[in-house]
């Protein structure tokens, strides 16, 4: 039986984690798993998930006899995002015949800029220019092509495995009422600027519909938004509810009448046959994809200039004006695009790129990769403390 190590930062309720959750849920019956994370996070219900399903070790327990011991029967490691690949690079000596692969979930995750810390780029571009294509899977071909467009069209063969979401509970039934609910699920993030140019849309509606906007998330830009949300005097109809667990992500959809957002939360509402708007990453504009349910590809919300784009307004004023049997239809052409991203289609796809990837020779100095797990570490108590850093929006400072 093959052995897998997943590196990832915490425990939480970002899209990232829930794959990593996913993942190790599905492959525990097939492979012996892994889990290495940077630091425990707030979900504790997803550390217990993981701990069922593997062998899970915390911050400083990478130092540990025993997962030196287990590192030694490592046969894969995958890298979940960019930070990790800082604590690979740190216990690499200890994986003497273990094959990294990188999951890529955003276009911007290895894309640091010139500006970046020099340790960190080093420690990027020393991976990547070493790496076989064939080790590397994105999530979507805006991911492909634009770490292709950074490291080189080689990676323009990598593979593409979309994300995944488990359909057991996402069945809602459907049904028009009276109150028009929308809703969005995701961190109150810099490149996530839907959540204010929502603001003036919804001001503007209020007077014509029924409508309230309920968002669900925290992040360093929720004191902004809720600070625009008294000053626009919204706070009656725009309720900003903060996180929400794992466990319960799904509650929202069950009388949403309309989903706005990107990335893993739209895959999910789309599946629970809720109407859903792709909000666009750094967008100013107000604009979007349309809806979910006509897109031909597998964008979720990426700046992708071969994407025609729309004004959310109007797409959700063509919503607000469906009889009751168009907008039925409508979110059955979102339960069948939800499917598309089914888990039941994951492990054919892990074992095909399992059989496809490398072995290879990536090696950088651990001196470099502490430097920069340092450098990091740092410029992310500067950013609590409100100074900007060479960290500071690397996906897009948005609003």
């Amino acid at each position: 039986m093959k052995t897998i190590l997943f590196i990832s930062n915490r425990c939480g309720a970002a899209g990232v984690e829930a794959q990593l959750q996913l993942l190790v849920g599905k492959l525990a019956g097939s492979y012996r798993i892994g889990v290495l994370l940077a630091r425990h996070g707030d979900n504790s219900e997803m550390y217990k998930s993981l701990c069922r399903n593997a062998f899970v070790f915390v911050g400083g327990q990478f130092l540990s006899k025993s997962f030196r011991e287990f590192a030694r029967q490592v046969d894969e490691v995958w890298v979940m995002s960019s930070y990790p690949l800082m604590l690979y690079h740190i216990i690499q000596h200890w994986l003497p015949r273990a094959r990294l692969a990188l999951a890529v979930y955003h276009p911007d995750e290895y894309c640091w800029p010139a500006r970046s810390p020099l340790a960190i780029r080093k420690l990027i571009f020393t991976t990547w220019r070493n790496l076989p294509p064939t080790n590397v899977y994105f999530m979507n071909e805006a991911c492909r092509v634009r770490h292709a467009e950074v490291f080189g069209d080689r990676f323009l063969e990598s593979p593409i495995l979309p994300l995944f979401i488990s359909l057991k509970s996402t069945v809602v039934p459907r049904s028009l009422s009276r109150l028009k609910k929308i809703v969005s699920i995701g961190r109150i993030t810099g490149f996530k600027t839907y959540n204010f140019e929502m603001l003036p849309i919804i001001a503007k509606l209020i007077h014509e519909y029924p409508i309230e906007y309920h968002i669900y998330g925290d992040g360093e830009k929720l004191p902004q938004l809720r600070v625009k949300v008294n000053e626009m005097k919204l706070d009656r109809v725009v309720k900003l509810h903060g996180a929400i667990s794992y466990e319960d992500r799904l509650l929202p959809y069950m009388d949403a009448f309309v989903f706005v957002g990107m990335g893993l939360s739209l895959v999910e509402a789309s599946a629970c046959g809720v109407p859903s708007i792709v909000a666009i990453e750094n967008d100013v504009s107000s604009s979007c994809y349309g809806l979910f349910s006509d897109m031909t590809n597998l964008n979720v919300g990426e700046l992708d200039s071969n994407v025609q784009s729309d004004s959310i307004a109007a797409t959700l004023l063509d919503l607000l004006k469906l009889n009751e049997d168009e907008y039925a239809e409508l979110c059955n052409k979102h339960r069948r695009k939800g499917k598309c991203f089914s888990d039941e289609f994951l492990q054919k796809s892990v074992k095909e790129f399992l059989r496809g990837s490398q072995p290879s020779k990536v090696s950088a100095h651990p001196v470099i990769a502490v430097i920069s797990l340092f450098q990091i570490v740092v410029f992310k108590l500067l950013e609590r403390i409100g100074f900007s850093t060479y960290h500071s929006g690397r996906y897009g400072k948005g609003v």
